[in-house]
């Protein structure tokens, strides 16, 4: 069950010499959810508690507000229990098309190349995309065009 997750992450270790760590990403981003009525009631059984927990340690590359980052974290999971059980290629396609430019100064560039190596986490869960292969690769193309965009507007910067 959910709160038994959540019991488990909080309880301290029975061996000697470990101890607690803080609360992760991960963890305080299953909380907030958890708080959600409609999360909470769809994360009743196995497969879908398991597909939120695996939600929930989405890294945030992006390092926007924690509340984007549980809002992206809620998405995944609705889409991972949906009747596909996997991201929609028309999902992932928008996302990544929304930060496939170049233009922009360096700080857009280094926020957009953030957002793609999310999704490019996404892409390497060969269980959230029916063909992940396809989308390891896009995800690799732009974050290539953009890695060098930004080499390039650093090297202009700091050069010139």
């Amino acid at each position: 069950s959910l709160s038994a997750l959540m019991s488990s992450l909080a309880r301290p270790a029975d061996r000697e010499g470990l101890k607690l760590a803080e609360e992760s990403l991960d963890e305080t981003t299953l909380r907030a959810l958890a708080r959600d009525e409609a999360v909470a009631g769809r994360a009743r059984d196995r497969s879908a508690l398991i597909a939120l927990w695996d939600a929930c340690q989405t890294p945030d590359f992006r390092k926007t507000t924690p509340d984007d980052h549980i809002r992206l974290v809620r998405t995944i999971f609705e889409h991972l229990i949906s009747r596909q059980r996997r991201l929609p290629t028309d999902w992932i396609a928008d996302q990544l098309k929304s930060l496939d430019r170049v233009d922009g100064e360096i700080d857009r560039l280094a926020q957009r190349l953030a957002g793609v190596r999310t999704l490019a986490y996404a892409a390497n869960r060969n269980d959230w995309l029916t063909d992940a292969q396809h989308w390891q690769g896009r995800c690799r193309a732009v974050e290539d065009r953009l890695s060098d965009t930004l080499h390039e507007k650093l090297m202009q910067r700091f050069i010139d």
